[in-house]
């Protein structure tokens, strides 16, 4: 008898506190609100951000090659920010789109429920909640909201790719230091001829 006491004393002082996220999928309207950047697209690149050092410090960057957008930037490549909670959704590299609705709102209340799990300081995140879907899912919703998606938004956001967006800034600052080596140099005539 003292060994089950014991024993059940054990098990209780010994097992750890977990947290689980749990949650229903929020409706599109309230998606489309929430939602700064939608879009589809895949994943080509994830990448492992140590924050603190430790094994908990460790946040997680997805960029995604984006196929359409209905709301947001112009940029063809998303990141998207999380820290591998169990309110975050999984994704996998290359295996297939996703529809990702996503914000810089971390702190917006849903149902009642915050939508607020994730930290990632300014930086565009979504949760496991916010209606991402992939495309390969049987029965989802991800034709649905492509269908829908496009009756709100006929006019989907013009795509642009981020190598033009580097040889603009690129040729807009060589410009920059072209004009003013141009414009030191004829002071310094002008001055050495006045001399």
């Amino acid at each position: 008898m003292i060994g089950k006491i014991f024993l059940i004393v054990l098990i209780f002082l010994g097992s750890n506190t977990t947290k689980a996220c749990s949650c229903d999928t929020i409706a599109f309207n309230d998606a489309i609100d929430w939602a700064e950047e939608i879009f589809t697209g895949h994943i080509i690149k994830i990448e492992a951000i140590d924050t603190r050092g430790d094994y908990y410090g460790w946040r997680w960057k997805y960029t995604f090659k984006v196929n359409e957008k209905w709301k947001g930037s112009s940029d063809s490549e998303v990141e998207i920010y999380h820290e591998g909670s169990s309110c975050d959704p999984y994704f996998e590299i290359y295996q297939s789109n996703y529809l990702i609705y996503a914000s810089k709102d971390n702190e917006r209340e849903i149902y009642s429920e915050s939508v607020g799990f994730n930290t990632a300081d300014g930086n565009l995140s979504t949760w496991l909640c916010a209606r991402n879907v992939e495309e390969r899912w049987e029965n989802s919703w991800f034709d649905q909201d492509v269908k829908r998606l496009n009756k709100l938004f006929p006019e989907k956001v013009k795509l642009t790719n981020p190598l033009v967006k580097k040889l603009i800034w690129t040729l807009i600052i060589t410009a920059i230091i072209v004009l003013s080596f141009i414009i030191i140099r004829r002071r310094k005539r002008k001055l050495s001829r006045t001399n």
